[in-house]
């Protein structure tokens, strides 16, 4: 006849264990302090996805620099940034960026005041909120 008395003591002990790993995730989730505290509170990513016009190497050279101080002014805001390239991997034909802004209206303004944007090398520009719902483990370089 099995000892009843032990096997209850074990049923007892991995209850006891359940019930404080139990009441330790339930206090993480109900807990009101924030565990990472951000450098910037995220209202909305938005996604810019800029076409240059056709032979517009020339011209993207030539307003970089400017692009790129006005990317730094934003550089606590940028999630990613770069260039979009043909499939030789270096000609540039593009950008796609993405950016925290409070509102559609202010990722709208801040395009409007992009160097590229004004220097119209452009054909086309469209902006898209963005939710990321994947964990990023790859397919970025280190920046250069």
């Amino acid at each position: 006849m099995p000892d009843v008395s032990r096997e209850d003591g074990r049923r007892a002990a991995l209850f006891r264990a359940a019930k404080k790993s139990f009441a330790a995730v339930a206090l993480v989730k109900v807990s009101p302090e924030p565990i990472f505290a951000a450098k910037h509170t995220s209202t909305m990513i938005y996604t810019f996805v800029l076409l240059d016009k056709p032979d517009a190497a020339a011209l993207r050279q030539r307003v970089r620099p400017e692009h790129k101080t006005y990317l730094a002014a934003a550089a606590d805001r940028i999630a990613f940034a770069g260039p979009l390239v043909a499939d030789d991997g270096t000609t540039m034909i593009g950008s796609l960026l993405a950016i925290d802004f409070d509102s559609r209206e202010a990722a709208h303004a801040w395009l409007a005041k992009e160097p590229f944007f004004c220097a119209g090398l452009y054909a086309s520009t469209t902006v898209h909120a963005f939710t990321n719902l994947w964990p990023q483990k790859a397919g970025f370089p280190p920046a250069h």
